[in-house]
């Protein structure tokens, strides 16, 4: 049962009605209207009568604000143990893309283990596609990754992120220097690309299938550092999410290069199962990551209420 309903359910309640609900919400009243719909749907009966041009609770609907009132009451008292950060001892399973986790996560976690010293960690590195498998199968809490955006009802996103992917090299790279590159002279180099699978490889060969154009990738590898590795004999060049391109510019290991293309872009999500309690730890690793990578308006993401 998803806790969003039944919490839109009480708001009803304390507001008197669906439009003064959505609006301290800030849900289009559609939106919780579905959302009891979708409770009653679950419970098997209505929870409220209508009579005349009033909602009233059915026997039903009185006996099942007594539950949610206890469910409530549970919920505030677990989201008290968040207010001793320094003393909750809790289990955090964190999906992540491997470019995420050495350009975000590995600054992201030693500054919430300052508030969270007691909290064990344990990150899953894989694909976006691995990833949302174990989100739905219950083998992790919380994924981070990059993807389409995110339209399975059954998610919700807590943070997105518009990004580019930049095509890069080596700093001894011939390209290295250049400004203004065209699509068909980087293409004259080959590209050691992330796997089929990855946001980049996709978007790499539908860019140069657009232009009419062909790339020599003989090599591809789901590991941002191998490829890393790859480019250091000044040959060949790959396109990279702008997260791990940042982490590896700072080792001065990869340069971005001026190609004169428009952007390429994907977006970087963060994504839980709708029945998730956004719990007080949770909201300080997303303060924590938003801060890194300050969120944009690029599309609209679910809000967690």
């Amino acid at each position: 049962m998803d806790l969003n309903y039944i919490k839109t359910f009480l708001q009803v309640i304390e507001s008197g009605s669906v439009a003064k609900a959505a609006e301290v919400l800030q849900y289009a009243q559609s939106t919780v209207s579905t959302q009891i719909q979708a409770l009653e749907t679950e419970l098997g009966f209505s929870l409220f009568e209508r009579v005349g041009r009033k909602n009233y609770l059915s026997n039903e609907g009185m006996e099942f604000l007594q539950y949610a009132n206890d469910l409530r009451y549970t919920l505030q008292k677990i989201s008290k143990i968040g207010q001793q950060p320094s003393e909750t001892r809790f289990s955090l399973r964190i999906g992540v893309l491997e470019s995420l986790l050495f350009d975000t996560l590995l600054r992201a976690i030693p500054v919430f283990k300052e508030s969270y010293p007691n909290a064990f960690i344990m990150l899953k590195v894989g694909n976006a596609q691995e990833l949302l498998e174990m989100l739905h199968q219950n083998s992790v809490d919380i994924i981070f990754i990059s993807a389409a955006p995110n339209t399975d009802p059954s998610l919700s996103c807590l943070y997105t992120k518009k990004s580019d992917i930049t095509f890069v090299s080596a700093p001894g790279h011939p390209l290295a220097c250049r400004k203004n590159i065209s699509l068909p002279e980087v293409l004259q180099y080959p590209f050691v690309l992330s796997a089929p699978t990855g946001q980049c490889y996709g978007i790499f060969h539908d860019l140069v299938a657009a232009e009419g154009l062909t790339a020599n990738c003989t090599i591809t590898v789901n590991e941002n550092h191998a490829i890393a590795a790859f480019l250091q004999d000044n040959r060949s060049l790959s396109v990279i999410p702008m997260p791990a391109a940042s982490y590896f510019l700072r080792s001065d290991t990869l340069t971005i290069l001026d190609i004169n293309i428009p952007p390429q872009s994907y977006y970087t999500q963060i994504l839980v199962r709708k029945s998730t309690w956004i719990s007080p730890a949770i909201e300080r690793l997303l303060t924590i990551i938003k801060e890194l990578l300050p969120e944009n308006d690029a599309t609209p993401t679910a809000t967690m209420k």
